[in-house]
């Protein structure tokens, strides 16, 4: 098993398989990530696989570098099978957005695209997986954990953008369509869809 991290445009993928990269030890596991951490941001960085023989301990010494954040959204259907996508930042992507305190995570997903889309009456079917970016924020560095969940929902509704929030558009994209929007979109996008596709043999 193994989970990408995205750093903008550059990759850390942590992994447990031990064909993936040379296995690190428990002795050099964080140096190994330190050394990951302090070249990342230079611009000979490439992708990198960290590999170790418990994924659940690799994450939690990588993660404990940064401070966390835990956001949630939905790639939505409607009954007409197409997926609903946002034009937010120049860029095509899925509504999601922050965990508020005290919120469960599943209400922020609904919230989330009730409050970017303007649709009403979701039915949340059953969660797909995360994705994982960082940023810089505060002077401080961010990992973002997003909780996504597959959502359903009628077509026959009216869609509106969140302006606020730098959202142009929310159009409804058949499956063939959505391979012209993959050129620009984000990786982690790219990530969830392939994952909630995959019982369709669809890549993206």
């Amino acid at each position: 098993m193994h989970i990408n991290i995205y750093f903008g445009d550059k990759t850390v993928a942590l992994s447990d398989k031990k064909d993936d990269a040379q296995q690190l030890t428990a002795e050099n596991i964080d140096a190994a990530i330190t050394s990951v951490l302090k070249n990342i941001e230079t611009d000979n960085f490439i992708t990198t696989t960290l590999c170790y023989e418990d994924l659940k301990i690799l994450k939690e010494k990588f993660f404990s570098h940064f401070e966390g954040i835990e956001a949630a959204g939905g790639i939505v259907e409607n009954e007409h099978h197409e997926i609903l996508f946002i034009y937010r930042l120049q860029k095509w992507d899925l509504p999601k957005g922050k965990v508020e305190p005290g919120e469960n995570i599943e209400h922020t997903a609904v919230r989330e695209v009730e409050e970017e889309t303007g649709l009403k009456n979701l039915t949340l079917q059953n969660k797909i997986g995360e994705t994982y970016h960082t940023y810089k924020a505060y002077g401080k560095f961010w990992i973002k954990t997003t909780h996504w969940y597959y959502i359903t929902c009628a077509a026959n509704q009216i869609l509106q953008p969140q302006l606020e929030e730098d959202i142009e558009q929310a159009t409804w994209v058949t499956t063939a369509e959505i391979k012209n929007l993959m050129n620009n979109t984000y990786p982690s996008i790219k990530d969830i869809l392939n994952k909630f596709f995959a019982d369709k043999k669809l890549r993206f």
